[in-house]
């Protein structure tokens, strides 16, 4: 509504509801909120651009996503040796996942992956943090379900991507590719919930109801 209509109440209604939902993430002070709607206006400017631009954009991310793993790495502030730290999760889910690679540990087992092995000491027995979500979607279908749950999972997500990007001059596809790009962030960062699941696989249903 906010692009096509051209009635001026829609249009005003739309940008109160835009600017209801900014400002509560910024009053409510959440970094991935804010860095989410950064770049949902990114991801749209890109899709709109030119290839040389495209070329640039995603160079650019590239860039950034090496300089935000650097820092988490490097940071000192950052200590692996707290318990509920990020760092340390990652690490010991993936060192889990590597121990049953194939097929994983089953659905909603991370907390099997996270407790196979210790890193950076060791824990007695019952004295280390319960972790039942690995905090990246990625780490978690690796960790449950093993590579081949994983290649099937990033071969959706790539089907339906580029399904997506072709028609990415059709605002309805632009907007459906924007909504997965945000999930594709905001899933490797975060634990979600049910709700934010059903935003994938709605994009999924759409798009292969109209394939």
């Amino acid at each position: 509504l906010l692009v096509k209509s051209k009635k001026l109440w829609q249009k005003a209604v739309c940008l109160t509801a835009l600017g209801v939902q900014v400002a509560a993430i910024g009053f409510t002070g959440s970094k991935a909120g804010i860095l989410g709607t950064g770049i949902a206006f990114g991801l749209w400017w890109w899709l709109k651009q030119k290839r040389y631009w495209r070329f640039f954009g995603m160079a650019l991310g590239v860039g950034l996503l090496i300089l935000g793993v650097s820092y988490l790495g490097l940071n000192k502030k950052i200590d692996p040796r707290i318990p509920e730290d990020r760092r340390r999760i990652w690490v010991k889910v993936f060192l889990g996942a590597v121990k049953r690679p194939i097929i994983g540990y089953g659905v909603a087992n991370v907390d099997y992956a996270f407790e196979a092995v210790e890193w950076p000491y060791r824990t007695n027995k019952g004295q280390d943090i319960y972790v039942d979500k690995a905090h990246s979607q990625f780490l978690e279908v690796l960790a449950t379900t093993g590579v081949i749950g994983l290649g099937v999972y990033l071969w959706l997500l790539g089907s339906v991507g580029w399904r997506l990007y072709k028609d990415r001059t059709k605002l309805w596809e632009m907007t459906l590719l924007i909504v997965l790009g945000l999930h594709v962030f905001y899933t490797q960062i975060n634990v979600i919930s049910i709700a934010q699941e059903v935003l994938f696989w709605l994009v999924l249903g759409v798009v292969a109801g109209e394939s």
